[in-house]
């Protein structure tokens, strides 16, 4: 990795994920930047847009070097850049920003309550999740801004992983933590010793298990974010890892549980790998 983007609005949520961001970003050794980013209506007059864009840039831009400041202070070997973008859609201002810069990472800040609802089905996190061409990572606000000591990686063991094995691995060998698959099988369904055997012949997973602590586990259970969560809680992991691949067998597998999606409270950050990449 050389470049992590953190978009803010100066809201709680967002300036706990610029924390993540940075020690992120210390961690590695890359450039972080941070996007402040808004919107203007297309009805207004030109004069008046440029008007009201000129003065919340300034303030947005004295806002952003404050928070360049206290970054520095913390991690003073990192480089930190800003900058402020608007635009009608405010996730394409992020992608395109992201495009620009190079970005090998989006950080953004949830609100927590709502946990796997949020990412898969709403908000602007949900729509950079699903154009983004690189990993997008999602920090709840009651999160704490420390990196994970363990990772849970949530996966139906499909041939499809193949494509997200690379990513995970790097991801996981920067931040020097453990890997465990986790497999939240239906009662129905057969065990995780059966159908992880193509998986362990893949040639990225032998990477993988060659240079990383690894372990599989197994969950029966026909709510697999409940499941997820739960597991992750109990292991005291300090990051669930999802590939974008794998958003119908969730949809599929949350069917009869909307109540607990909806209502689901998740305090563990969770990051979101793309099969293309």
């Amino acid at each position: 990795m050389r470049v992590v983007l953190c978009p803010v609005d100066f809201s709680e949520n967002s300036l706990k994920a610029l924390e993540y961001a940075a020690a992120i970003s210390a961690q590695t050794k890359t450039k972080l930047f941070i996007l402040n980013k808004f919107t203007l209506t297309g009805g207004e007059k030109v004069e008046v847009r440029d008007n009201v864009f000129d003065k919340t840039k300034e303030e947005a831009e004295e806002k952003l070097n404050e928070l360049r400041n206290i970054i520095q202070a913390e991690h003073k070997d990192l480089v930190v850049d800003v900058s402020v973008a608007y635009g009608i859609e405010p996730s394409q201002v992020i992608l395109d920003f992201a495009e620009e810069i190079k970005a090998d990472l989006i950080v953004m800040g949830t609100k927590g309550a709502g946990g796997f609802k949020e990412i898969f089905f709403g908000t602007t996190t949900t729509s950079v999740t699903s154009k983004a061409s690189v990993p997008v990572l999602a920090f709840p606000v009651t999160a704490k801004p420390i990196l994970p000591k363990s990772i849970v990686y949530a996966t139906d063991l499909k041939r499809e992983d193949e494509a997200v094995l690379y990513p995970l691995w790097n991801f996981a060998v920067i931040l020097d933590a453990p890997l465990t698959f986790l497999y939240v099988a239906k009662d129905e369904e057969k065990g995780i010793d059966v159908i992880r055997k193509e998986m362990e012949s893949s040639e990225g997973f032998t990477r993988i298990r060659r240079t990383l602590q690894v372990r599989f586990a197994e969950v029966k259970s026909n709510d697999v974010f409940g499941a997820i969560q739960d597991f992750a809680n109990e292991t005291n992991a300090g990051l669930i890892v999802l590939g974008n691949h794998q958003k119908n067998y969730l949809e599929k597998l949350r069917k009869g549980d909307l109540t607990r999606l909806m209502t689901m409270y998740t305090e563990v950050p969770l990051l979101i790998l793309h099969k293309n990449k």
